[in-house]
């Protein structure tokens, strides 16, 4: 998908305009029922949110590489939300492997929805909601408030079924592993739990800083994520790595002050992260590292500021500068 202002554009074999290799047609443009809010997209599937604020309507739509398709409208109200941990449009949709996924009101509360195999399908049916759903390798996870409590649901090839509850959050799939931090009722601190399918283990800690996406996911089963002890006198972030559900390892630590830190990617267990000591006083103070262990760390670049980097196959892409209209470098 190309990212450009007030549309969404998708690659196709139709005819349309050049961008270099790739050959585009346009698939959503503001002022059609509404304004373009968010879109999200995994292999031929692009979803995207319209809102139309004179019908007080939004409106979820699919585009399949060939044809566009309206999955739902409802009010405007039905998506808002003042959870911290997951955006009140992006939350409650998600596209993944050949499935949509979002949350829809029935005339009586949120139900979970999914399209697949080319038809909707009604995933929930009870009476209290059911919210922010993500969806990976043939299973979807989502939260539940039966009671007032907060539920970690899934639904997948073993059924459907409540996974946790208490203090559930921040939850992310990477392949069919679904990883969620959680604090149980006997306990005061967080820790990360995954589920494979069968097993649930408490692979890590974690924390309750309110993070969209605590979790930086491989999408092959993967993730990575950042701690914070919290002690703001003396603070210490910690990079872990849990790689396919394992036992997570610590592969960096900084102190907080005098260091900013801010993770990037993961693949093949090595993470990349911005990291601004700020005691250093040159024009180029940001390192953007290269973490292969914890006694393995690479400068890969200094920088001005920091800058939003991800893995390829073989090498790393990064803008010049922080502001995304800059540049893209590739770095092998």
């Amino acid at each position: 998908v190309l990212a450009a202002p007030l549309s969404v554009y998708a690659e196709t074999g139709d005819n349309g305009p050049d961008y270099g290799p790739w050959r585009v047609i346009d698939v959503a443009k503001d002022g059609v029922l509404g304004n373009i809010e968010a879109y999200k997209v995994d292999r031929d599937l692009v979803a995207w949110t319209m809102k139309d604020d004179l019908t007080g309507r939004r409106y979820l739509h699919v585009f399949d590489g060939i044809q566009t398709r309206m999955l739902a409208a409802m009010d405007i109200a039905d998506w808002e939300s003042a959870n911290p941990f997951f955006d009140s449009i992006e939350g409650n949709f998600d596209v993944a492997d050949g499935t949509v996924v979002w949350s829809h009101y029935d005339g009586n509360d949120l139900e979970i929805f999914a399209f697949y195999n080319d038809r909707v399908t009604q995933i929930t049916h009870n009476d209290y909601d059911d919210v922010h759903p993500v969806a990976s390798a043939e299973r979807i996870a989502w939260t539940s408030y039966p009671g007032g409590a907060y539920h970690l649901m899934v639904s997948d090839k073993h059924g459907t079924r409540s996974l946790a509850t208490y203090h559930v959050q921040n939850y992310a799939f990477s392949g069919e592993n679904l990883y969620w931090l959680n604090k149980l009722p006997n306990e005061d601190w967080f820790r990360v739990f995954v589920n494979d399918g069968l097993d649930t283990e408490a692979i890590g800690k974690g924390d309750d800083r309110p993070f969209s996406d605590y979790f930086v996911s491989d999408g092959e089963g993967s993730v990575a994520w950042e701690y914070s002890t919290k002690k703001w006198d003396y603070d210490k972030r910690e990079i872990f790595v849990s790689q396919d559900g394992k036992q997570a390892v610590r592969m960096l630590q900084r102190d907080v002050p005098p260091n900013v830190t801010r993770l990037e990617d993961l693949r093949d267990g090595m993470v990349l992260v911005n990291s601004h000591d700020m005691l250093v006083q040159k024009f180029e103070d940001v390192q953007l590292l290269l973490v292969a262990g914890r006694y393995s760390v690479h400068n890969v670049v200094s920088a001005v500021s920091m800058t939003k980097s991800l893995f390829t196959d073989d090498a790393h892409v990064r803008h010049v500068v922080s502001e995304n209209a800059s540049p893209l470098m590739v770095r092998h």
